[in-house]
């Protein structure tokens, strides 16, 4: 008797320590900056002034779970996505003069849809200073844009002119998320 409570002592052991053994290692986190750019978006001369006109869109083909996959040793896809959101976002005219920039600008606007969200997102500066410059910082947010990561970026321009323009201009609008990505 005392050979087979024994046997079931050490049976129950090896059961419990195996049970213990056999926990879930832990789940990583990888933040990680993803940088887009739209092509050139062209912003045609114009004498109309009055009130806020638009440009684009801008489609950009982007494989956001091959890029996820690159970060983090091909462990993790675009499901593991567990947060994103937008860091900056940058307008860049491509050729300005000293006639036609941003200055011309009263205010002026980004918006970004996608392939999984058509909701826009837009981001504006409502005071663009009246100087001669190419770029300029649009104010981010903290909204959360992981249900936009799919397949096809869409980057627009709108803006109402501070006076009229002589030449086209061509724009390119730079968005970095940050994504948290677990698995």
């Amino acid at each position: 008797m005392s050979n087979q409570r024994f046997t079931s002592f050490l049976t129950l052991a090896i059961v419990v320590a195996t049970l213990h053994s056999c926990k879930k290692p832990a789940k990583h986190i990888y933040t990680i900056d993803l940088h887009t750019t739209s092509t050139a978006i062209k912003i045609p001369a114009t004498t109309y002034d009055t009130s806020a006109l638009s440009y684009g869109p801008s489609m950009v083909s982007y494989n956001v779970d091959s890029f996820i996959q690159a970060q983090t040793g091909t462990k993790l896809t675009i499901e593991n996505i567990k947060t994103a959101h937008i860091v900056s976002i940058k307008l860049i005219i491509l050729d300005t003069t000293s006639a036609n920039h941003l200055g011309s600008f009263e205010n002026i606007a980004s918006t970004f849809t996608s392939d999984k969200t058509t909701t826009p997102y837009t981001r504006a500066v409502n005071a663009v200073p009246d100087f001669q410059d190419y770029t300029i910082n649009i104010p981010a947010d903290s909204t959360e844009m992981k249900s936009y990561f799919g397949t096809i970026f869409n980057y627009s321009v709108s803006g109402k002119l501070r006076r009229k323009t002589t030449a086209d201009l061509h724009c390119k609008v730079e968005y970095v998320f940050k994504m948290d990505i677990e698995g």
